[in-house]
């Protein structure tokens, strides 16, 4: 609510309607560049307010969609798990080599490998 109202120089949402939620929901798509789910939220809560509390019905917005996609976090880059890699064998490397490749530092698996749970001081690496 406060971008939204901070972009229409702040003016209160009682005086804006339909035009000017578009015109923050384009910003947000084009300017800002969020993700679509961030921009679906936006929108979300200025149709709550508009809806529950101001009593306007906002029509057709005709705003444009953001095309961001949302992009997973890296836990650990190709050449952090390189240097992990590396500093294991057998049995170990073999385990922790099917983690990664099985999607585990992505949150496929039950649990992720986190930075805290690494430790290249002591070439230790131990999941929870």
């Amino acid at each position: 609510m406060k971008a939204f109202i901070n972009f229409h120089h702040k003016h209160h949402p009682e005086t804006m309607g339909t035009d000017e939620v578009a015109q923050f929901l384009t910003f947000l798509a084009i300017n800002r560049n969020v993700a679509i789910n961030t921009q679906k939220v936006a929108l979300n809560a200025l149709v709550y307010l508009y809806q529950k509390h101001l009593k306007q019905d906002l029509g057709d917005l005709g705003f444009r969609y953001a095309s961001k996609q949302r992009q997973l976090p890296t836990v650990l880059s190709t050449s952090e798990i390189s240097l992990v890699l590396n500093q294991l064998s057998g049995r170990n490397r073999l385990i922790i080599e099917f983690l990664f490749g099985s999607g585990y530092d992505k949150g496929v698996g039950a649990n992720k490998v986190k930075l805290p749970q690494v430790s290249f001081v002591t070439n230790a690496l131990w999941a929870k």
